[in-house]
């Protein structure tokens, strides 16, 4: 983590969602990658959130790779479900 904060050369940093979604500021980030939802919604908006945050000076983009016809486009639909029941506003 510190060679990606202080490094310019290292330019991608894995987490695991869970990881990625507890207590870090990565604000020098600009792209976050979803490559597989889970089904804690919150979990999934906090991780995204560990970017776009105060501090932040660059614009963020979040990339979700979703598969038609999948299990991860059932997930995602239950997502999106649990955050409009839970009076989220936005884009999923």
């Amino acid at each position: 983590m510190g060679r990606f904060k202080a490094d310019l050369s290292v330019r991608v940093l894995l987490l695991s969602m869970s990881k990625g979604a507890q207590g870090l500021t990565l604000t020098e980030a600009s792209h976050v990658y979803l490559l597989h939802p889970i089904m804690n919604a919150q979990q999934e908006a906090q991780a995204v959130n560990r970017v776009h945050r105060i501090g932040q000076t660059k614009q963020t983009y979040v990339h979700k790779y979703l598969i038609d016809n999948t299990v991860e486009m059932g997930i995602h639909a239950r997502q999106v479900a649990a955050l409009k029941e839970a009076g989220g506003k936005g884009d999923y």
